[in-house]
């Protein structure tokens, strides 16, 4: 579904910036920015897009983080087109709704970096914070023994 999404992106990153080109004074880019600078953010864009579409999850951090950082970008300058009250809604709408996309693509998580994550930081606990071995097996035959409801195997404290 992603895929779907950022290719319609891309084809609409692609028309803009060839109607920049071939039809400026076409109604339909009377709402869309023609000056160099919307032209190197919808490069960018592209860019971006592209990199997306050739990776497949999951996505090395260095991806992720360059994914955010244009996401970053493109949402400013969609919020900066809008408070400047231009008529450049074209360019308004595609850029805010690349950085949202941009940005759920770049908190994408990495299953296997979690568990190891995960398995590590058990194992940090094991070693420097969990109580020594007769404690944790005192503990656990304590519990057993509250569990069932066995008065033999309760601990006795005087």
């Amino acid at each position: 579904m992603n895929k779907a999404i950022f290719s319609g992106a891309l084809a609409c990153v692609l028309f803009l910036i060839l109607g920049t080109y071939y039809f400026p004074n076409n109604p339909v880019m009377w709402l869309a920015g023609t000056t160099l600078p919307y032209t190197i953010f919808r490069i960018l864009a592209s860019v971006a897009l592209i990199a997306v579409l050739v990776t497949n999850p999951p996505r090395k951090m260095y991806m992720r983080l360059f994914m955010g950082a244009v996401g970053l970008v493109l949402f400013s300058v969609g919020v900066g087109i809008g408070a400047s009250d231009s008529v450049q809604i074209l360019d308004m709408i595609l850029f805010m709704l690349l950085g949202i996309a941009f940005a759920i693509e770049a908190l994408e998580f990495n299953e296997e970096e979690l568990e190891a994550s995960v398995l590590t930081l058990r194992e940090e606990y094991a070693r420097n914070v969990a109580p020594p071995a007769q404690f944790v097996q005192y503990q656990a035959e304590r519990n057993v023994a509250l569990a069932t409801n066995d008065y033999y195997l309760r601990p006795h404290t005087s």
